[in-house]
């Protein structure tokens, strides 16, 4: 009975390790989960009927330590087979849905912190970086042929000093959807998943 005693002894002691560790000493530990984006577009400055690619996403941003911290930078790496470019946020928006783009009042988007166990809600309006402005498009033919879009996000934040991929969402997108620019697509997981029950019912026949 003494040493069964111990044992209690040392398991409560590792529980109140453990419990203390995850309400007070966790390190920052940031998790973003995001939802299906809305893939509009937007003129390209300058160029005349020219568009690109500007996705508007519901995001939600979640430390899971015990410590606070901040999300310094985001950025998105888009790859189409063999062609990829970067988009990174320009505004948090109210709205969840094209009108975003034509919000008169936005939030530019700028490092935010979050403290400990606390999780945000925010709907971020992406653009191509820089060089990265591919694929503007002028007709549907413009944009890449590859229904299968990769979405990496990349981000910054107070526990290192590197971008570090977060997340992956993979998109099945026809070119359509990209040129009107309103459309909310599924995942392409989502799309399988359909498929498949999809086909083992007509097989059920």
């Amino acid at each position: 009975m003494p040493f069964a005693a111990l044992i209690i002894s040392i398991l409560a002691i590792l529980a109140s390790i453990f419990s203390l560790f995850n309400t007070w000493l966790k390190p920052f530990d940031l998790v973003i989960t995001p939802g299906n984006p809305i893939f509009s577009k937007s003129p390209v400055a300058g160029e005349e009927k020219t568009y690109a690619t500007t996705p508007i996403i519901p995001i939600e941003f979640k430390n899971n330590g015990a410590r606070d911290g901040s999300v310094k930078a985001l950025l998105i790496l888009v790859k189409t087979g063999n062609k990829s470019w970067i988009l990174r946020p320009q505004c948090f928006c109210e709205e969840f849905s094209v009108s975003a783009l034509h919000e008169k009042e936005r939030e530019i988007f700028h490092p935010f912190s979050l403290s400990g166990n606390e999780k945000v809600y925010r709907i971020v309006l992406f653009n191509p970086w820089g060089g990265h402005r591919f694929p503007r498009f002028r007709s549907k033919e413009d944009i890449p042929a590859e229904e299968i879009w990769v979405l990496e996000y990349y981000v910054l934040d107070s526990s290192g000093p590197n971008l570090r991929l977060a997340c992956q969402q993979s998109f099945r997108i026809e070119r359509s959807v990209i040129f009107k620019g309103n459309l909310i697509p599924e995942e392409e997981s989502t799309i399988l998943a359909i498929d498949k029950f999809v086909g083992s019912l007509k097989g059920a026949k």
